[in-house]
């Protein structure tokens, strides 16, 4: 240590440590940098604790291998969860699927998705595919008291037309989805 600094820097009082003599700022006290919180020591940034290095805790080997796996684990499963239509450019609709039996679904299609196309996606989200095209009226979808068909090719932004938000009762009287 410099012996020219054991008092403190000139001008700056004495203190508890050399060269942060009685408060570096008027009216701080003895030590303390505007923007420290009691407890800090120079140099910190808020939300550091001491023993850390730049404002990130020092991990062994082990930790960030843990911690990588951990990483692209979550990576993957936000990779496959994405739907490939969800991430092409355009424009797209949300359609809410309500089931009578409670269950909430919301669908992200791009324009141009037929109702037949987006009745087939919700049916094989929620497990049931083998109900596609089902006409023993075990399940039906409505929209404004009119049921859709299995097979009304018109594209969802021209049937949806005047609705932002469009949602479709799925009436499931035998609870073949489920809640």
């Amino acid at each position: 240590m410099n012996p020219g600094m054991m008092g403190g820097m000139p001008g700056m009082g004495g203190g508890m440590m050399p060269g942060m003599g009685g408060g570096m700022m008027p009216g701080m006290p003895g030590g303390m940098m505007p923007g420290m919180m009691p407890g800090m020591m120079p140099g910190m940034m808020p939300g550091m604790m001491p023993g850390m290095v730049g404002g990130a805790g020092q991990m062994n080997a082990e930790e960030q291998e843990l911690w990588m796996q951990g990483f692209k684990m979550a990576q993957q499963e936000e990779n496959s969860s994405n739907n490939a239509e969800q991430n092409q450019p355009g424009p797209k609709m949300n359609i809410v699927f309500n089931t009578t039996q409670g269950t909430t679904h919301n669908m992200v299609f791009p324009y141009g998705t037929t109702i037949s196309e987006a009745l087939k996606k919700y049916l094989q989200r929620v497990g049931r595919p083998d109900l596609f095209n089902n006409q023993d009226n075990k399940i039906c979808f409505l929209v404004n008291a009119t049921k859709l068909k299995f097979d009304d090719n018109t594209p969802i932004e021209q049937f949806f037309k005047n609705s932002i938000n469009p949602k479709v009762v799925v009436n499931d009287i035998n609870n073949l989805i489920g809640a």
